[in-house]
């Protein structure tokens, strides 16, 4: 019996002695990690060794690569010993997506995934993002060139809304171009186009290159850009002031007011100098939606510079004004204050009504440009009459010297508004042609409406003015 038990203990410590001499079993000699888990190998999967045994063991991963798919050895040392193990990194995990709360897009414009897409968790770091609906291409179509046309019609201020020429350009490199979304690469860009203010509910589908993909909705608001109302084109007489906000009003797509929102560069404006300007009205909405409009600004020369230059073109010598007491004793005279020696008063009268002409009948001279000032010495009858503003057909009127001038004809003849721009050129404010029986009436004092037009285009001084209708 002693025997029999000696053996066995001498067996026993046999095997003890063989085991720990070729250290413990190798469970398996491959293991599977998933993708981007850099800490996935565990040794208690590898070797038969307790979780306080495998403290001491090392692991050697440096040919591993955790965020690639594939196959690679490891090496682990225990005991002095090593043991090789082959790592499969395998990606199971389909990508996380997180997209933003807002998400506001003008009609017509793209919107694209990476105006959706906050983050990405991918450990690959490379996905494909895509929107799962798309619009109906011949609803948009259709409505696409429905706007284009309404859009080509208004010239009243409204939005400019022209296409970006780098989308086309954009979508030709897509294919070789690489968009992040955080530490995530996105292979293309996918976008879509509501042409139709609203509320959309879509989905983005997120794949990664393991074929693993996640869903995630997003909604998507489509509101029409702002619109500015109320833009007119302006005509002033240098020196005035313009006030640029006048009628002005600015609407969001959603149709709140953001007048206030409205900025005018009116840089290029000189309000002292005649000529052709244009004003920029600009408007931002809370979405980040812009529109703009245009102004365009007349400043005209003052009435007096332009009178003036008018008789000067005429030949005449530049000099309207009479004392105010010539005036006076002029009104008393029945024949009025044109009367010339040996000459028929009728057709003598300047638009001015004050200088007196010798020597010759002067019937037919001052009709040109609405009535110049005369001057000394003489002119042959009817020599001024190839001069006379020629009334045209329609809104527009010829002056003598060949300027085209839209006029309104349904204005009251003597509204003294149009005096600056039309007076000087021979025409009442609705159009009609100076004549010289009008002059004939003023230089009487029978026509105090067209006395005042008068003295607001230049055309008779104040004291004339005074010295006839004296207020």
């Amino acid at each position: 019996m002693k025997k029999q038990t000696a053996a066995a203990f001498i067996a026993a410590m046999t095997i003890a002695t063989l085991t720990a001499c070729g250290g413990p079993k190798q469970l398996s000699k491959s293991v599977t990690v998933e993708l981007g888990n850099e800490k996935g190998i565990k040794v208690t999967d590898i070797l038969d060794i307790s979780k306080d045994e495998a403290k001491s063991a090392k692991i050697d991963a440096k040919k591993v690569n955790f965020n690639k798919e594939g196959k690679y050895e490891a090496t682990i040392t225990y005991d002095k010993k090593e043991y090789k193990v082959t790592v499969k990194i395998k990606d199971t995990v389909a990508p996380e997506a997180t997209v933003k709360d807002s998400i506001v897009v003008q009609t017509g414009n793209p919107v694209k995934v990476t105006d959706c897409i906050s983050e990405i968790k991918e450990a690959s770091g490379v996905a494909d993002a895509k929107f799962k609906t798309k619009p109906d291409s011949a609803t948009q179509a259709a409505s696409t060139e429905a706007s284009t046309e309404t859009t080509a019609s208004d010239d009243s201020g409204a939005a400019n809304t022209e296409k970006d020429s780098s989308t086309e350009s954009a979508k030709k490199d897509a294919s070789s171009a690489v968009y992040a979304v955080g530490d995530v690469s996105l292979s293309s860009n996918d976008e879509i186009t509501y042409v139709e203010a609203g509320d959309y509910d879509n989905s983005i589908v997120v794949t990664d290159n393991a074929g693993n993909e996640s869903e995630v909705p997003v909604k998507i608001s489509v509101i029409a850009p702002p619109t500015i109302n109320g833009v007119t084109d302006k005509t002033i007489t240098a020196g005035e002031s313009i006030d640029y906000m006048a009628g002005v009003t600015a609407t969001d797509g959603k149709g709140a007011d953001i007048t206030s929102s409205v900025t005018v560069d009116s840089s290029a404006v000189k309000t002292d100098t005649a000529g052709s300007y244009q004003a920029t009205y600009k408007v931002t909405d809370q979405y980040g939606l812009t529109s703009s409009a245009t102004s365009n600004v007349t400043v005209n020369n003052k009435p007096q510079e332009e009178s003036n230059q008018v008789a000067a073109d005429n030949g005449g010598s530049g000099s309207s004004s009479n004392s105010s007491s010539d005036k006076k004793n002029n009104k008393k005279n029945n024949s009025g204050s044109q009367s010339s020696s040996g000459s028929s008063n009728k057709g003598n009268s300047s638009s001015g009504g004050g200088h007196h002409s010798s020597g010759s009948s002067n019937s037919g001279q001052q009709a040109s440009n609405g009535g110049g000032n005369s001057s000394g010495g003489s002119s042959s009858g009817g020599s001024s009459a190839a001069e006379t503003p020629k009334q045209d057909d329609g809104d527009y009127v010829t002056s003598a010297s060949g300027t085209k001038l839209k006029v309104d004809k349904s204005k009251w003849k003597y509204d003294t508004s149009e005096a600056g721009r039309l007076g000087p050129k021979g025409f009442w404010a609705n159009g009609d042609i100076i004549t010289m029986s009008d002059h004939e009436a003023i230089g009487n004092g029978d026509n105090k409406d067209g006395a005042k037009y008068f003295l607001a285009a230049g055309l008779i001084p104040q004291d004339f003015y005074d010295g006839l209708y004296g207020d």
